[in-house]
């Protein structure tokens, strides 16, 4: 039976009343104040058997007159004691920068006391600590919790304010987390894949429907999926394209709303996806492009593209992989292909190969690992490969 942890908590400061009313408190940022260490503390709090932990301090005090303010308190929870990169901040960080050293629970409150469920604990203590299987999780952990008061207005914060830290030792328990996959657009139009429009659901991908792709090492939110993916392709001038969130779905299809055209550059756009059938993307100067997509704010860059070195742009008329021919993907009228599909199975490991020699296999960051000898493995299951010759990506979706 699990156990729910109590201990006596703080009294809450009362407001001191003056006997000239008339005159108006200062509201300042707080002196420090206490949470309070629990009787549990020193104790291992077994988190797969305890319901929650009761946990208390001190009122911060915003004023000399102790004047009641709307406050609110969440506990924040670290590995390290160190507290200068919350979880959050890292998940949101595209570039993979960020490593959360702190986490805060997901409810706040506006008592000085809060029932801290050994559930959500648990779960970010696992999050913290990069505990992706069960041999990563340690049977013993040291959490440092803390409370960070401020003053709720709309959507802001305000003076901000964080209690002493105190230490809990804990046993968790391994639990398998689910993350959402990296949030994929789709692009459709009179210009993509071999069939103009073509929007009849999952199985238009890689015809009429073609994914901005997964950027090798690229990090993406475990929680909301948002992240940059690209794709690069000749486009012709004068066609209409869209982009697709939901494949088979038109109600989520997005145009595009121009915020800036580079003058000295006609060949590059920055602007935001925006609904409505005059919303079409067309480019106006036929070339080869790099569609960048920033699924966190649903924003998409489309600038010329180049290859390394600048060396020329090859175009083949055949690739193979795994032994087989690979399907061309662009073929409606003024394409030119670089996009190539073929169906595989878990454990195929192979590299594509063009006829001229050259060979593309396994890239780090991607779908799927890499053998010895630099070939793709396919991981458990079928999936509809797409191959992008101009930069050497690929994507495996899952059939």
């Amino acid at each position: 039976m699990k156990k729910i942890i109590y201990i006596v908590f703080c009294a809450v400061l009362l407001a001191a009343c003056e006997s000239d009313r008339s005159s108006n408190p200062v509201l300042s940022t707080p002196q420090d104040f206490t949470l309070n260490t629990p009787s549990y503390a020193q104790l291992p709090v077994d988190l797969a058997t305890t319901d929650s932990m009761m946990l208390t301090w001190s009122q911060p005090q915003y004023t000399s007159e102790y004047v009641p303010l709307p406050l609110s308190y969440e506990i924040l929870v670290s590995l390290t004691n160190q507290f200068t990169v919350s979880l959050d901040s890292a998940d949101n960080d595209i570039s993979g920068v960020l490593k959360a050293d702190y986490a805060a629970l997901p409810r706040t409150t506006t008592y000085c006391q809060y029932h801290l469920i050994a559930a959500d604990l648990n779960y970010l203590l696992m999050r913290l600590g990069n505990c992706a299987t069960e041999a990563d999780m340690p049977q013993e952990l040291t959490v440092y919790i803390r409370v960070n008061a401020f003053i709720q207005e709309n959507l802001r914060r305000l003076n901000e304010k964080q209690s002493n830290s105190i230490a809990i030792t804990t046993l968790p328990f391994y639990e398998k987390i689910e993350y959402l996959d990296p949030i994929l657009w789709y692009m459709v139009g009179d210009c993509i894949g071999s069939k103009a429009w073509g929007n009849e659901g999952a199985q238009a991908i890689g015809t009429g429907i073609i994914p901005t792709f997964y950027i090798a090492g690229e990090k993406y939110n475990k929680v909301t999926g948002a992240g940059l993916t690209t794709f690069s392709c000749y486009l012709p001038a004068g066609h209409k394209f869209r982009m697709l969130l939901t494949p088979g779905v038109w109600d989520n299809d997005h145009g595009y709303k121009q915020l800036a055209e580079d003058k000295d550059n006609p060949m590059k756009y920055v602007g935001v996806f925006e609904g409505g059938d005059d919303n079409n993307i067309v480019i106006k100067q036929s070339g080869y492009y790099t569609l960048t997509v920033n699924t966190a704010n649903t924003t998409i860059s489309i600038d010329p593209f180049k290859t390394e070195d600048d060396t020329p742009i090859k175009t083949y008329e055949s690739l193979t992989a795994n032994g087989k021919a690979m399907t061309k993907v662009f073929t409606l009228d003024d394409q030119i292909n670089h996009c190539w599909s073929m169906t595989v199975k878990g454990g195929d490991a192979f590299k594509v190969t063009a006829s001229d020699g050259t060979e593309w296999g396994y890239k780090k960051g991607l779908q799927g690992s890499g053998d010895s000898n630099g070939n793709l493995v396919v991981p458990e299951g079928n999936y509809l490969l797409l191959f992008n010759d101009l930069t050497g990506d690929y994507m495996l979706i899952e059939k």
